[in-house]
C-alpha cells in the first residue's frame, strides 16, 4: 500500500509469479471501492498515473495450464485536504469578535494548523477586521493554504432634524426626524415615550431619548429637548412710509435681529428680500404691507405707500392772493432732502427763484417783487441726481 498527496504519482506496481516455465497473460484493474473494477493495462508491471483520489489496484494472471489467479490488492491512499468553514464577521464597528472555524477532511490525520496570527487551532476567535491565512499539513506532509477575510460594518451614523414646538398657544407642534446609516439594516428605534417611529410629529414639549439598534444589536442613542420657541426681535424701520418713484430707493434699517427675509402684500412692490431695499421705479403705485420675518414665530410689518410719479405730487398752479389757500408752492416730499436744489425759470430763461433745500416755499415773488401771472418752468434736482421738470402757473 502507498500514501501520497493529491496530484502525486504512485510507485510502479511490480508483480511476481509462483510458477515458472509458463506463458501467462496479464490484466491490470483499478477500483475506487473494491466492488467495481475497470481493466486498464495488459503489461507485466504497471506504472500508475498521477492520482487525485484513493484507488485500488490488482493484477489478474491467466495461463492455459493453471487458469486465472488474482493478485493481492494494492491500496493507494491519496491525501486531498478539504475544509468546511464557518466565518463570523465582526458584528459592530470597533468590536473584536470575529471568528473562523475549520472542519478539515480529506487528508491523513493528524493535522498541523498554522494561522498567520500565530494560533494553531481549528477555531480562532477575538479577530479584528483583516485577512487571515492558514496552512494545513497532514501526517504525510501534504499541505494546503487557505485565506479568509473578516469584515467589519461601518459605524452607525445618526442624522437628526429637530423642530421646536410652535410659538402659538398649542400644546404641541414639535418635530423630531432621525435618519440612520451604517451598521447592518434593518434598524429599530425605541423612544422613552413608547414610540417606535423614526419621525415624530406634533411633539409636545419635553425631553426625548431614543435607542436605535441594527440587525446585529449594535446600538446608538439620541437625546433632545423640545421646548416652546420664543419670538425674536424682528423690528425694522424705513426713513418714511410713503414714496414717489423718482426718489432714491429706500433701505430698511434692522432694529432687531439680523438674518431674516422680507416679503410684501399684495403683489406689485419690488424689493430685495434680504436687505429690504425697495425699487421705487419698478414698483406699482399702491399701498402695501412690508413684512420682515425671522422665523415662524418672529415677524414685524410696516405700511408702505408708493404714490406714483413725483411730478404728480407737485402742484402746477399757485394763487398768491393772500386768501390763505394755495398761496405758496407746497412740495411736501422735498422736506426729506435738504440738499435738493429748486429753480423756477421764466419763459426767457431767467431764474426767478432758486434754493438749496426747500425750507421756504415759493410764494410767487422774486427777490421781494411779485411776479406777473403766467407760466413758469421748474427744475428740481434730488441728491441722487434725479431731475424733475415741469411747469408752474401763477394765477392772481
Amino acid at each position: 500500500n502507498q500514501s501520497l498527496c493529491t496530484g502525486g504519482t504512485p510507485k510502479p506496481l511490480i508483480g511476481k509469479l509462483s510458477a515458472i516455465n509458463i506463458s501467462p497473460k496479464y490484466l491490470w484493474q483499478k477500483s475506487a471501492d473494491q466492488r467495481n473494477w475497470t481493466s486498464i493495462d495488459t503489461a507485466e508491471n504497471y506504472i500508475p498515473p498521477a492520482l487525485v483520489s484513493q484507488t485500488y489496484y490488482r493484477r489478474l494472471v491467466s495461463t492455459a495450464e493453471c487458469g486465472t489467479d488474482t493478485s493481492n490488492t494494492v491500496f493507494v491512499q491519496v491525501s486531498n485536504i478539504q475544509i468546511g468553514n464557518r466565518v463570523q464577521n465582526i458584528t459592530c464597528a470597533g468590536l473584536r469578535n470575529g471568528e473562523i472555524e475549520l472542519q478539515i477532511s480529506g487528508g491523513l490525520e493528524p493535522y498541523k494548523i498554522n494561522w498567520s496570527n500565530g494560533q494553531n487551532t481549528p477555531r480562532i476567535t477575538n479577530l479584528l477586521a483583516q485577512k487571515y491565512e492558514v496552512s494545513i499539513e497532514d501526517r504525510i506532509g501534504c499541505r494546503r493554504n487557505f485565506t479568509f477575510e473578516i469584515t467589519e460594518p461601518k459605524p452607525l451614523v445618526l442624522e437628526n432634524e429637530v423642530v421646536q414646538a410652535s410659538c402659538s398657544n398649542l400644546a404641541e407642534g414639535g418635530k423630531i426626524s432621525l435618519k440612520i446609516s451604517g451598521g447592518t439594516p434593518p434598524y429599530r428605534v425605541s423612544w422613552n415615550a413608547g414610540q417606535s417611529s423614526f419621525e415624530l410629529l406634533n411633539v409636545q414639549i419635553g425631553n426625548y431619548e431614543a435607542q436605535i439598534r441594527d440587525a446585529n444589536h449594535c446600538e446608538i442613542r439620541f437625546k433632545t429637548t423640545i421646548s416652546r420657541s420664543r419670538p425674536d426681535d424682528s423690528r425694522f424701520a424705513y426713513p418714511f412710509q410713503n414714496y414717489c418713484t423718482e426718489e432714491p430707493n429706500p433701505k430698511a434699517t434692522i432694529l432687531g435681529q439680523k438674518g431674516g427675509k422680507f416679503k410684501a402684500e399684495p403683489e406689485g412692490l419690488i424689493f430685495d428680500a434680504n436687505s429690504g431695499e425697495i425699487n421705487l421705479a419698478a414698483s406699482q403705485k399702491g399701498k402695501y404691507v412690508l413684512i420682515y420675518e425671522l422665523n415662524a414665530c418672529s415677524s414685524s410689518s410696516l405700511p408702505i405707500e408708493i404714490q406714483g410719479n413725483c411730478k404728480d405730487l407737485i402742484p402746477n398752479t399757485i394763487t398768491p392772493n393772500g386768501d390763505g389757500y394755495n398761496d405758496t408752492w407746497e412740495i411736501l416730499f422735498l422736506e426729506r432732502y435738504p440738499a435738493a436744489t429748486v429753480k423756477i425759470i421764466n419763459r426767457w430763461g431767467n431764474t426767478m427763484f432758486e434754493s438749496k433745500g426747500y425750507t421756504q416755499a415759493f410764494n410767487g415773488t422774486s427777490y421781494g417783487t411779485e411776479l406777473p401771472f403766467g407760466a413758469y418752468f421748474y427744475l428740481i434736482e434730488l441728491p441722487s441726481g434725479q431731475v424733475i421738470k415741469g411747469s408752474l402757473s401763477i394765477v392772481r
